[in-house]
């Protein structure tokens, strides 16, 4: 990757340079990815809301992890996941 050629500590060149030269664009530099929740975490809290609401199918269950605080939970992501739970209790 092109992303690795570019050296912040190499003084002589700017990194907005190094970036035009090597035609890669200065945000992917400076681009630190956000750590994904862990699985185990959201599982238990699946597990949980099933357990009291059995009922609750995939779409009810990633609302009440969104109104739980689990902004970015998206309903075929784990789906899978919701489904495996219900499917093994």
């Amino acid at each position: 990757m092109r992303k690795t050629l570019v050296k912040p500590e190499y003084t002589e060149i700017s990194i907005s340079r190094q970036c035009e030269l090597l035609k890669v664009a200065r945000s992917v530099v400076y681009y630190e990815p956000k750590p994904k929740p862990d699985d185990t975490i959201i599982a238990n809290l699946i597990y949980d809301i099933w357990f009291k609401n059995p009922e609750f199918g995939v779409r009810r269950m990633t609302d009440k992890l969104r109104l739980d605080g689990f902004v970015k939970v998206y309903t075929l992501s784990y789906s899978s996941l919701i489904c495996l739970l219900t499917l093994t209790v």
